[in-house]
């Protein structure tokens, strides 16, 4: 894995870990996960994990590098809801690391330009503020409200 080879490059020149930005989302759509399996398989590599400074989440599953949240009618499509089962495991992760440096987490879905969301997708706004409500109550209580 070329990221993989960049950050055992960084550390053999400088002795430190490289600071990454991880959006599993590509790692997701190359390896055609499904649902049950995007914790279990993007927890690893274990060193790339722990180098994470930032996280950009958007929903995705193993085909779709972005998801619509929410369907027309304001509910959550159910590979959004598969999508949070994956959060939920890396918020816990997270939480139980042993770590003094905090991890940012960006909401992070595309508009027409780029072109991630797709012209049958609703409201890609809409979609962001209920993405950052689920993403905050996944974070403060272990799971997402009504």
């Amino acid at each position: 894995m070329a990221t993989s080879a960049l950050a055992r490059a960084y550390r053999a020149d400088t002795g430190k870990t490289l600071p990454l930005c991880l959006d599993h989302s590509h790692f997701a759509v190359v390896r055609h996960l499904r649902p049950g399996q995007l914790w279990a398989r993007l927890r690893e590599p274990k060193p790339l994990l722990r180098a994470a400074v930032q996280f950009h989440l958007r929903p995705f599953n193993g085909h779709h590098c972005q998801l619509p949240a929410l369907t027309p009618g304001g509910k959550r499509t159910p590979e959004y809801v598969d999508w949070l089962g994956y959060v939920a495991e890396l918020f816990a992760h997270e939480q139980r690391r042993r770590t003094s440096r905090p991890a940012l987490v960006v909401v992070e879905m595309g508009h027409a330009a780029p072109a991630y969301r797709l012209s049958g997708f609703p409201d890609t706004w809409r979609d962001v503020r209920r993405v950052a409500a689920d993403l905050r109550s996944l974070w403060l209580r272990g799971k997402i409200s009504s």
